[in-house]
């Protein structure tokens, strides 16, 4: 238990270098185009994060990054905004927020510390020998990264087009809030069952 708590708190230190090394590049960026700018951001992360990952000879460092990113770039785009944001922009970062809080809290509830690492990166690893640093790069962290950015890049439509179709984005909200419903019901039932079985193991 120890180790895990020692192990939480150097991954979150991890995270807050991950992060203000985001904000710094998004900040600081020259670009004006902001597409451009949050993929040199998502880059910089990813680097340091890679960075973090060869240090802890542990390629799950990057578990929690590909969920965690989009809160954080809903929190630049706020500031961007000096919180001057209209109601479907706001709806928008709320519910990437939401599904952000989720898988990442998910991630942290069964997180076993710097002594576990994704099976797949292990086979990785075994599968290409010598060429693992660069699969390491390309694979666990380069491209989930693209990936991520690619899913959040309808966000920046939100905040740049000039005529919303309101019938599709209240579409569109209403099945992600319904999806995350339906996703975290069973999980909140699920560790009600968890709880109360602990609980009941500890009279015997």
């Amino acid at each position: 238990m120890t180790n895990l708590k020692s192990d939480i708190r150097q991954i979150l230190g991890i995270y807050v270098l991950i992060s203000l090394t985001g904000f710094a590049a998004w900040y600081f960026s020259p670009w004006e185009s902001k597409v451009a700018t949050y993929i040199i951001s998502h880059l910089a992360m990813t680097l340091v994060c890679f960075a973090f990952s060869l240090f802890k000879k542990n390629s799950s460092v990057y578990d929690a990054f590909w969920s965690y990113v989009p809160f954080l770039f809903c929190l630049f785009l706020v500031w961007d905004a000096q919180g001057q944001l209209t109601l479907f922009q706001w709806i928008s970062l709320g519910v990437v927020s939401l599904w952000s809080w989720r898988l990442t809290l998910n991630w942290l509830r069964s997180w076993h510390g710097f002594q576990h690492e994704d099976w797949r990166y292990i086979d990785l690893a075994n599968k290409s020998g010598a060429w693992y640093p660069l699969v390491n790069f390309s694979a666990i962290h380069l491209f989930p990264t693209l990936i991520v950015f690619a899913a959040f890049h309808p966000v920046f439509f939100v905040f740049e087009a000039q005529n919303a179709q309101i019938g599709l984005f209240i579409v569109g909200s209403l099945v992600s809030l319904l999806a995350f419903l339906l996703n975290i019901l069973p999980i909140m039932n699920w560790l009600a069952l968890e709880n109360a079985a602990i609980r009941n193991w500890a009279k015997f």
